[in-house]
């Protein structure tokens, strides 16, 4: 089965290992790594407090805009 990337629309080889999250969108390594590096300046830029329903839900909504899902 042919996996493509979600946000540069590449194809992920089946032989790339993805993080557990990264498979249920799909979304290959490389840009994986560049949301988790995002989320931190947007849970900083925003003052997120994951503590808060919202504000994770927020997070949420912002990862799946970042990955074009």
């Amino acid at each position: 089965m042919t996996r493509t990337c979600t946000k540069c629309k590449n194809e992920i080889p089946d032989t790339e290992e993805l993080d557990p999250r990264a498979s249920s969108y799909p979304c290959c390594t490389k840009c994986w790594g560049e949301w988790k590096e995002n989320r931190v300046m947007v849970i900083n830029e925003m003052k997120l407090d994951m503590s808060l329903k919202d504000h994770r839900q927020l997070l949420k909504n912002t990862k799946r805009y970042s990955l074009a899902c």
